[in-house]
């Protein structure tokens, strides 16, 4: 700050370190005497300006040592040899290397026997299984040569029937033409149905010792035939002792044997 004095007087004062200055009350213009604290001289109206100054002495700074601790060293410890670093790094990547290994064989192991029991067990429900169908197809294919074999043995049985009806029917046949020709006695005609009976017996009995079939609806059909066939001739014989009227129930009987036999022949496809 640089202030310029109003005074020539100065007065040095020294307390406590410190160096005062105080500037003396006079105008620098006109010189006159200042009284009191005035703003102006009187005299010449210049404004008035008194300061005061401090100044700081200097001093020299002043340093505070500490007093230093003795310093404590202690014994570092062996560094160890860049060797023996890389050796440990080798050992615990080689262990790394030998873990992941063992897991990963055990991981392929373990894939390997899961593979060869899903491949067994395919097999084995394979095997089962074309077994299972081959069992049905030949079960199948038996019961269709059983079905076969029946339905052949049946037709065999109704075609021999047939044979045996047909040539009961040829002899009541020629019996009916010899009561309707006048030329027999009744004596010769009673010996004449007499053997047409025992003949419908005879080829009865000659189907029921034939091979019987697992039918007996067939059977009971063909012994039906034969029943009828035997009225009939039952009938006629009674005719020729005199029973006229037998002829004519004998007819009812011919009318039912020939719409059962039609229908027998039908049925068993002859």
């Amino acid at each position: 700050m640089n202030d310029a004095p109003i005074g020539k007087m100065e007065a040095f004062f020294r307390a406590e370190g410190k160096e005062w200055v105080i500037m003396a009350n006079f105008c620098m213009k006109c010189g006159a005497s200042l009284e009191g604290n005035v703003k102006f001289c009187k005299a010449c109206g210049a404004p008035v300006d008194g300061i005061v100054k401090i100044k700081e002495p200097s001093q020299p700074a002043r340093v505070n040592q500490t007093q230093s601790e003795p310093v404590r060293t202690t014994k570092a410890a062996p560094a160890k040899t860049q060797s023996s670093n890389k050796g440990i790094i080798a050992i615990l990547v080689l262990v790394i290397i030998v873990l992941c290994g063992g897991g990963g064989y055990y991981y392929y192991h373990t894939q390997q026997i899961a593979a060869q029991e899903a491949a067994a067990k395919a097999a084995e429900q394979k095997a089962a299984e074309e077994k299972a169908a081959a069992e049905e197809a030949a079960a199948k294919e038996a019961a269709e040569k059983e079905a076969q074999a029946k339905k052949e043995k049946i037709t065999a049985y109704a075609r021999a029937a047939i044979s045996e009806l047909n040539e009961n029917e040829e002899t009541l046949s020629t019996l009916a033409a010899n009561i309707n020709s006048g030329r027999y006695v009744p004596s010769q005609l009673l010996r004449m149905a007499t053997n047409v009976s025992s003949k419908i017996e005879k080829n009865r009995n000659n189907m029921k010792n034939k091979e019987q079939v697992d039918d007996a609806t067939l059977i009971n059909e063909v012994d039906e035939l034969f029943s009828i066939q035997s009225k009939r001739a039952s009938c006629m014989s009674k005719g020729i002792q005199g029973e006229t009227d037998q002829y004519r129930i004998g007819g009812n009987y011919y009318d039912e044997y020939q719409s059962k036999f039609n229908a027998f022949k039908q049925k068993y496809g002859i």
